[in-house]
């Protein structure tokens, strides 16, 4: 199981590669040091996954799809729309696939933004855009979502 925590910024450079950080390879598993799997993620951004993670997404789209609901085959259709496997080069760099980087980033620089089990890819100004830290919003959607969610814990409601 995969653990990635923290957030790098990185330059993309004229051939599309960024440089993995050093912190994001040493969790990778060690089947897995080679190389990533790359795909459109939610709200703009891209989400790389190691392979064990990758094969459990794949699973849970095998499982909790019906092929003969149009609106699950176009989410799955929508989901691995460009997903590529992506191997590091030498120098822990990875290319990011052309059309997933005009489709979604089309930035110099882009955030790799750990979020537990698969990392997220976002151009620097897209990112700024939809991304304020606000506190206050925070409160609300842990308690929106957490509320009723957790046997035994008390989120305090504002009165």
């Amino acid at each position: 199981m995969v653990n990635f925590f923290g957030k790098h910024k990185c330059k993309v450079d004229d051939k599309g590669r960024i440089s993995f950080p050093a912190k994001f390879l040493r969790q990778l598993p060690a089947e897995a040091d080679k190389s990533v799997f790359i795909s459109i993620g939610f709200d703009g951004c891209l989400n790389i996954r190691a392979k064990p993670e990758w094969d459990l997404l794949i699973q849970q789209l095998r499982t909790s799809l019906n092929p003969f609901n149009r609106k699950h085959r176009e989410f799955k259709r929508l989901m691995l729309h460009g997903a590529e496997e992506i191997s590091f080069d030498s120098n822990h760099r990875m290319l990011i696939p052309k059309l997933l980087f005009k489709e979604v980033v089309a930035e110099k620089e882009v955030y790799l933004l750990g979020q537990d089990d698969y990392i997220e890819l976002w151009g620097v100004q897209k990112f700024a855009s939809l991304h304020q830290v606000d506190v206050d919003a925070l409160d609300k959607l842990g308690s929106d979502i957490f509320a009723d969610e957790l046997p035994g814990m008390q989120i305090a409601e504002d009165e």
